[in-house]
């Protein structure tokens, strides 16, 4: 047994002669010399000893026997272990093979997604360069059309401007001849009645002097007085006959002067008829021209609202195609952010796993120093054992195998540890191979964030330059709310109220001299925001010019906002309460009304939605024989009233799709002149449940009102008429 150690340790152990063993590290061909030496040592003739002798000596042995089994029993178990643990170092290598293969194998897709993202972003810079060209050329297409359409709508208004100075000329050339006839009339009528007062001259003087002369007759005065009667009498009666002759000339005068006056009137009546039925061809080809020019403006309208419309979708599309982009670039951030972390996840668990290989390594390394220290051991009690061993050559032989196995097995081992050193160099290699990926993708990463750097700076100066141009708006803003803004000590306020609404009081006020309508917002919608709107809201109304639009005069910007407008009598809704309206006033307001939210809706470069037709904001002033409707509260529709305010607006007059932001058109206002209308025909207010309004819808007898208030209330707000085609179908009507 002890051969098979001493072959075992042929690398650990050597021999130093006289039987001394040490500890000191010898060649295998020296260490065979010697043993071959004690082979023949052994070999050598021996004292003759005693039998009991040789009893005690061979119980000895077979104690030495048992105890060296034990402890080849305890080296197989031993070696067992050491071969568990390098299946297991194998297994951990194996894992980390794997581990290393999935991570190259992410690594690649990792660099595919980085490539595929490079060129997704370089796609969308050149789709996004393709849209913003094709946008700027669509726009300055639209702009030159819009010129072009604007040009040809000034060229319609000049042509319309110089119709109705011809118009003008004649209704005063008219205007002048019936002058004209009216002053012969005069004339005419101040010469019948002279002939009337001198034939009442004439019959005063004949009664006086047939008076006379039955006086004379019946005093019988004498010849002389007789005599001086008759000539008197005589020049009595040619002064007479004289005034007879020149009542005859004047009632010959008369006559002419009457026929000629006849005469005159015919033909001034033909004149005027013929003017008249010539201002009526010219009204019936103006109102053909006027037609045709709306007809056209309309076209010309659609057609830029079109291109409007053309150019918003475009608009649509292109920040479309932006948010697509960013939530594009967004997902492959945090998609490499996810492959970063993985591959952060995946170094731990290679170095978690390289831990374990190099703790299993370090305990390999104890169990090979306990099993030195063991053999050592054993080195010592063979050292004790050496004297006493006197055995045959079978046990030689045996010994001689297992020393052939025990070295086969250390070759074993030794091959396995250099397999294992070469795989434990090709995982440094494959370590290293991978912290230089690892390093690539670093770099990839840093020029990327690179990239976005340089595209956030880009972001940063579009930033810079839209604040610039917010900033030159703001200037402009300034300089038109200059010729708007009013100074508060200017406004004397006056405890007459002419009404209150849901964001504010209206009073009668004084402002330079002349009664004006002062409107106070409530204090609780006074805000930042609001009063940003505020602004906004007055500078467009100090643009809007409209005979049918309440008129604004201007405004205060200091502490609570008041609203300065013109002053009107009264409005439709006192009216209507006091008493119902004729057809003729109801086909006036309605038409009236029409025209000012059909300039509101085509006001450009966007359309102004009212939100708040009622009656309470249709304001009139009486004309002759007619009322002059004005639409009011038209500067301040994007206030939003609070729930707390006094007096809300009534939803009666609201549209179905009130409640939806994105619905909102010029179309809600075409709801609530709907509604209006069913107040003027039926002269009552209107009910905001549905069968109740299709039962007073039912009450109007007028059938082109009641088309035209079901056309305006139908639910679907692309199906309702614009304010150009209520506006056309009541002036066919009319």
């Amino acid at each position: 047994m002890s051969l098979v150690i001493n072959s075992l340790l042929c690398y650990c152990i050597g021999y130093t002669g006289n039987d001394d063993w040490s500890t000191s590290i010898i060649p295998l061909d020296q260490y065979q010399e010697k043993l071959q030496e004690r082979r023949r040592e052994w070999k050598a003739p021996q004292p003759v000893q005693s039998e009991d002798r040789r009893e005690i000596e061979t119980c000895v042995l077979q104690r030495e026997l048992q105890k060296e089994r034990r402890e080849k029993e305890q080296f197989r178990t031993e070696l067992q272990q050491l071969q568990q643990a390098q299946q297991q170092g194998q297994e951990r290598a194996g894992e980390a093979k794997e581990t290393e293969r999935q991570a190259t194998e992410q690594k690649h897709d990792f660099d595919q997604l980085l490539q595929d993202f490079q060129r997704l972003l370089q796609e969308q810079d050149e789709q996004f360069q393709q849209t913003q060209q094709l946008g700027q050329e669509r726009e300055r297409q639209a702009r030159k059309k819009e010129q072009d359409l604007q040009q040809q709508l000034q060229d319609l208004q000049q042509q319309q401007q110089e119709r109705e100075r011809q118009t003008r000329e004649q209704e005063q050339q008219l205007q002048d001849l019936q002058r004209l006839l009216q002053e012969q009339d005069q004339q005419l009528q101040q010469a019948q009645q002279e002939g009337q007062e001198r034939e009442r001259q004439a019959r005063e003087q004949e009664h006086d002097f047939q008076q006379l002369l039955q006086y004379l007759q019946t005093q019988q005065l004498g010849q002389e007085r007789e005599r001086q009667a008759r000539e008197k009498v005589q020049d009595l009666q040619q002064q007479l006959q004289d005034l007879q002759q020149q009542l005859q000339e004047q009632d010959q005068q008369l006559q002419q002067a009457q026929q000629e006056g006849q005469k005159r009137e015919r033909q001034a009546r033909e004149q005027k008829h013929d003017f008249q039925q010539h201002l009526q061809d010219l009204q019936t080809q103006q109102q053909g021209q006027e037609r045709e020019r709306q007809k056209r403006e309309q076209d010309l309208q659609q057609q830029l609202q079109d291109l409007q419309q053309l150019l918003q979708e475009r608009d649509q599309h292109l920040q479309q195609a932006q948010q697509l982009g960013q939530e594009r670039e967004r997902q492959a951030r945090e998609k490499v952010q996810d492959l970063q972390q993985q591959l952060q996840e995946q170094d731990q668990q290679l170095q978690q796993a390289q831990q374990e290989g190099q703790e299993r390594e370090k305990q390999a390394r104890e169990q090979e120093q306990d099993l030195q220290q063991q053999l050592q051991d054993h080195q010592r009690l063979l050292q004790k054992q050496d004297e006493q061993l006197q055995q045959g050559q079978e046990r030689e032989r045996q010994a001689r195998e297992q020393e052939q196995n025990l070295q086969q097995q250390l070759q074993d081992l030794q091959r396995l540890l250099q397999v294992q050193d070469q795989q434990l160099q090709q995982a440094q290699q494959e370590g290293q191979e991978r912290e230089r990926q690892i390093q690539q993708a670093r770099e990839t990463e840093q020029e990327l964030q690179r990239q976005l750097q340089e595209r956030e700076q880009q972001l940063g100066e579009r930033e810079r330059e839209f604040q610039e141009r917010e900033r030159q708006l703001e200037e402009q803003i300034q300089v038109v709310e200059s010729s708007w803004v009013v100074n508060r000590r200017e406004i004397t306020m006056t405890e007459v109220v002419l009404g209150k609404g849901g964001w504010g009081e209206v009073k009668v006020a004084s402002f330079r001299g002349l009664k004006v309508a002062a409107k106070c917002l409530y204090d609780i919608i006074i805000s930042a925001h609001n009063i940003r709107k505020f602004s906004h809201e007055m500078n467009i109304a100090s643009e809007i010019r409209h005979p049918n639009l309440l008129q604004f005069i201007g405004a205060t910007t200091e502490g609570n906002p008041i609203i300065l407008t013109e002053l009107m009598p009264t409005s439709l809704r006192k009216e209507l309460e006091t008493g119902g309206l004729a057809y003729p006033a109801i086909l006036s307001i309605s038409l009236d009304v029409a025209y000012a939210l059909n300039y509101l809706h085509l006001f450009k470069p966007h359309p102004i939605l009212h939100r708040d037709i009622s009656s309470a904001n249709v304001l009139l002033q009486p004309m002759v024989g007619v009322w002059k409707a004005k639409v009011s509260d038209y500067g301040t529709v994007s206030f939003q009233p609070l729930a707390k305010t006094c007096n809300p607006g009534n939803p009666v007059y609201s549209a179905p799709e009130s409640p939806y932001p994105i619905q909102h058109s010029p179309a809600m206002d075409v709801f609530s002149y709907g509604v209006l209308l069913i107040e003027m025909v039926l002269c009552q207010f209107p009910e905001e449940d549905k069968s109740m309004r299709e039962a007073q819808i039912k009450a109007i007898k007028r059938l082109t009102l009641k088309n035209l208030i079901e056309r305006c209330l139908i639910e679907n707000y692309r199906h309702r008429p614009t304010m150009s085609d209520i506006i056309k179908e009541i002036n066919e009507s009319i």
